[in-house]
């Protein structure tokens, strides 16, 4: 699944695990969102990401504490949500390749 655009149709997620497989890497395949889900699901593995994914991983808009607010949040705060996140992400041993 994708924070933005929600579940992708089987015959999408099809086609590309194909391509992965046949070139014998492994899959896994999850309903997780946000790649700090993916990580507690995935300890340890690696990431392939593109650029765009990339962004999304860095956007403190992914990150708000629940009872903050986004408006009230200085860009200082915001880059503390994104850290965290990093930072919980990095304890899980996952690496992003971009």
């Amino acid at each position: 699944a994708n924070a933005d655009k929600g579940e992708q149709a089987l015959e999408e997620l099809q086609r590309r695990a194909e391509g992965v497989v046949r070139r014998g890497h492994e899959l896994l395949i999850s309903r997780a969102t946000l790649y700090v889900e993916k990580a507690a699901v995935c300890p340890s593995c690696d990431f392939v990401v593109g650029y765009d994914t990339y962004r999304r991983i860095v956007d403190p808009k992914y990150y708000v504490p629940p009872g903050a607010a986004w408006e009230a949040a200085s860009e200082e705060v915001r880059a503390s949500w994104v850290c965290a996140a990093l930072r919980k992400i990095a304890a899980f041993g996952v690496r992003f390749f971009v």
